[in-house]
């Protein structure tokens, strides 16, 4: 019976891990999307540059943040 609670533990907290990843990483697309088409809306290139180095960013640290929430 411990053995069966135990798994069903730890599926849902492996469950809730890979929905909040799933959730950060849609959140990096759109917030992606919605700066570039701001940026295209206003024909300002430095915010379209700006958009694109914020975006690096993020992409650069997604991973990061996937290793920690499995670690």
């Amino acid at each position: 019976m411990l053995k069966k609670k135990k798994k069903i533990h730890l599926l849902l907290n492996f469950t809730f891990r890979n929905t909040f990843c799933i959730i950060k990483i849609f959140s990096f697309f759109t917030f992606l999307n919605a700066n570039i088409f701001r940026s295209l809306l206003e024909m300002q290139s430095e915010s379209i540059i700006l958009a694109l180095s914020a975006a690096q960013i993020k992409f650069l640290l997604c991973p990061a943040l996937i290793y920690f929430l499995y670690c």
